[in-house]
């Protein structure tokens, strides 16, 4: 049985691969790309050309020698640091850790501290929360934050068995 895939679908999938290529890679080339992605090269070739318009990949300079190679120097990707950030928020028993992250996976500000995790109410958690988020934002250097999601991961209340 053969199942239909749309084009845009299949060309999300596509970037989500090489993105995650670049990721794992430490400024891979578009031939290292293509080999561990399994994509065709024109195929890495287009969709490395518009994630660098995009301003999400940026091409960067090898750390290796160059007269070690024969042929066209490779032209190493890697990802743009400035192209987004994320705050993460880790929230535990007696504890509470902000950090910004920008999209090459640097930490940019991080701010950890103890906190009364039992005996505070949710209201002063995330209020803590929200004050230390914010603190770490000004500290990041970013005027405003436009915050297109969040994650909240949390234990599921435990059920009861049945009597």
């Amino acid at each position: 049985m053969t199942v239909a895939i749309r084009h845009d679908d299949l060309r999300k999938r596509n970037r989500a691969l090489v993105i995650s290529a670049v990721r794992r890679s430490c400024q891979p080339s578009r031939t290292e790309i293509a080999a561990s992605t399994g994509l065709s090269h024109s195929t890495i070739s287009a969709i490395c050309a518009d994630l660098i318009a995009e301003g999400i990949l940026i091409e960067t300079s090898r750390t290796e020698a160059a007269s070690q190679k024969r042929g066209r120097p490779q032209v190493a990707l890697g990802l743009n640091s400035t192209a987004a950030e994320i705050v993460a928020v880790v929230l535990s028993l007696n504890f509470l850790s902000v950090a910004v992250i920008d999209y090459a996976g640097n930490i940019v500000s991080e701010e950890s501290r103890k906190l009364g995790t039992l005996a505070a109410s949710r209201t002063e958690l995330v209020g803590e929360c929200v004050a230390m988020v914010k603190r770490q934002i000004e500290l990041a250097g970013k005027a405003a934050c436009a915050c297109f999601g969040s994650a909240w991961p949390c234990r599921a209340p435990r059920m009861r068995p049945p009597a």
